[in-house]
């Protein structure tokens, strides 16, 4: 049996949806699990016992790669990156790598395909409609879906529905709830599931140090979104005036948080590279204490069952909060709370404006009381004048920016392609011209 699972979004999401699909492997031990990620997400991989990542010939036919696909072992589950991303501008490239991916997908016989994607893209949508399996699963339109132009539909001769069966999907439930809704279409039989990752035994071997703390304050190139890194610094501080031997933890892509990092703490300072997740897994174990923001370093020590303490601000209320292992997240609460990012005001103070002092506490608490109950900080809009925001205008408010920004991303697409056409025309045009004056002048 050949299962394809599309999700080309980030790392802590694919770490949210490992543990389902673990189960689905199980539930199906004959089966080839086929996970569909984006370039650099395959590092996943390195935690599973279960998993290899498959590395596609870009250059070669995309129907011998496909039997190379159908040729794999049975009972494992395959990563397969592939250089397309869902918000990325459109160009003659990506009608390249589209239209390889279309061949390559088309020609493996899937038995089911699945789009864990409760934010759905044009992406994961196509990869599940191209499957042509008789059994494709995905959750319904909500106010994030990313639009599909029409040229791009009928290039790849697709049309509506994508899915044979859609569930209802949320901005405001759990993440995990609503992969479990998803993947229980799959495994009824197996009572509760559990969103639990079982972590390569070498990765998982407990040897932790009582008075190691790993901080990894980075979030990416978003910095927007993060606590900032003077606060993690006064933080650290604090640890270390309880004994605390600290490692500062900079991942791929978090380059900007750490741009004038102390120089006296080099030796705290650990680099690490895109293929690094397993070593990363190992210094998590040896650490008795983690800090980090709302990232996939909150998953992954989740996961770990590490003592965590992880600030996450309003942007998604509670729908990324861990529900797993041991973690205390300090959660910045605001009156305009859930506006997925598309923040109103000129900073994120649901996030940059959580108290050190907040922090600090949560972080005694695990230590000292191993309490991990989630620790809420009321935060004032950042406004000249204290007023009132009522429920129905944000939610009018959120409404109108999200989906905004969404269509326009979309409108900006076809402009995308409307230029990249009009373009071939006038070198076409001028090329033809070229070509009449030469006979003209025979």
């Amino acid at each position: 049996m050949n299962i394809l699972i599309s999700k080309p979004d980030s790392l802590g999401d694919q770490l949210i949806a490992t543990g389902y699909v673990q189960q689905l492997l199980e539930a199906f031990p004959e089966s080839r699990i086929i996970w569909h990620v984006r370039a650099g997400m395959e590092v996943v991989a390195d935690l599973i016992p279960e998993a290899s990542c498959f590395d596609l010939n870009l250059q070669g036919d995309p129907v011998v790669e496909a039997r190379r696909l159908s040729l794999l072992p049975l009972g494992q589950i395959y990563f397969l990156s592939y250089p397309l991303h869902p918000l990325n501008d459109w160009n003659e490239n990506t009608t390249d790598h589209v239209l390889w991916w279309k061949a390559l997908i088309g020609a493996v016989s899937w038995d089911m395909a699945i789009s864990p994607m409760v934010n759905r893209s044009w992406l994961s949508d196509m990869t599940v409609a191209l499957s042509r399996a008789p059994k494709r699963v995905g959750f319904k339109k909500n106010e994030t879906y990313q639009l599909f132009t029409e040229h791009v539909a009928q290039m790849l001769e697709v049309e509506e529905p994508y899915f044979t069966k859609e569930i209802p999907s949320s901005l405001e439930e759990s993440e995990y709830t609503q992969m479990e809704r998803l993947f229980c279409l799959f495994l009824q039989e197996r009572g509760d599931l559990s969103p639990d990752i079982k972590i390569d035994v070498k990765s998982a071997a407990d040897t932790s140090d009582k008075k190691v703390a790993l901080i990894a304050p980075g979030v990416g190139e978003n910095l927007e979104r993060a606590w900032p890194i003077e606060n993690f610094l006064q933080l650290g501080e604090v640890l270390r005036g309880k004994g605390f031997r600290l490692v500062w933890i900079e991942g791929p892509g978090d380059g900007s948080t750490f741009k004038d990092f102390p120089e006296k703490f080099k030796a705290e300072h650990k680099i690490l590279s895109t293929n690094s997740l397993h070593t990363l897994s190992s210094l998590m174990k040896k650490a008795s204490l983690v800090i980090c923001n709302d990232t996939a370093y909150a998953h992954l020590a989740a996961a770990l069952n590490r003592p965590t303490v992880a600030i996450y601000g309003a942007g998604q209320e509670k729908r990324f909060f861990p529900r797993r292992g041991k973690v205390k997240v300090v959660h910045g609460v605001i009156p305009c709370r859930n506006c997925q990012w598309f923040c109103q005001f000129d900073y994120r103070a649901c996030v940059k404006d959580i108290p050190l002092q907040s922090v600090a506490t949560a972080a005694e608490t695990v230590i000292d009381k191993s309490d991990f109950t989630p620790l809420r900080v009321d935060i004032s809009p950042p406004l000249n004048e204290k007023v009132e925001i009522s429920e129905k205008l944000r939610e009018k408010m959120q409404q109108n920016t999200v989906t905004g920004s969404w269509e326009s991303w979309s409108r900006l697409q076809v402009l995308h392609e409307a230029a990249y056409r009009l373009q071939n025309c006038l070198i076409e045009r001028a090329e033809l011209r070229e070509k009449i004056k030469d006979l003209e002048g025979k």
